[in-house]
């Protein structure tokens, strides 16, 4: 059971900025329109966006 005593709060551009990258790369995936390249990580205590490389190497 959670602990309701506790005050938790959402901040709500932070939702959806992180709502609107998943659902990008979900339609670009499901379509099949392009292969994700990169993938990004949301610092959210230092609000930065991380961008890794994630192609695939050609022998």
């Amino acid at each position: 059971m959670i602990n309701s005593e506790i005050p938790t709060s959402v901040i709500a551009p932070a939702t959806f900025m992180v709502a609107s990258m998943v659902s990008y790369y979900v339609v670009m995936l499901l379509t099949s329109l392009r292969t994700p390249t990169t993938a990004i990580q949301i610092d959210m205590d230092g609000w930065k966006v991380l961008k890794y490389d994630i192609s695939k190497k050609r022998s």
